[in-house]
């Protein structure tokens, strides 16, 4: 299985910060409905190691991606 099959590289290599301060795992425009927490009151080590972070990266490294509707319609979109 190739790495466009497996999924997303987003968990894997940054947290995004948006205006609001919320933490998402990636900058597509789901990801705000993966929020993981907010700067104010969430460190981003603490993100970065939270169980949605893990999940989501675990879903993405085992192909399992289909199973969140979020990163299935972006993976979608993008053709995968």
């Amino acid at each position: 299985m190739s790495e466009k099959q497996k999924g997303c590289s987003f968990p894997f290599k940054q947290l995004v910060v948006d205006y609001e301060g919320d933490i998402l795992p990636c900058c597509k425009m789901g990801g705000k409905k993966l929020k993981l927490g907010n700067i104010k009151s969430m460190t981003l080590f603490d993100a970065w190691n939270s169980a949605e972070h893990r999940h989501l990266q675990k879903i993405h490294s085992e192909g399992n991606w289909k199973s969140n509707p979020v990163c299935l319609r972006c993976m979608e979109s993008m053709g995968l």
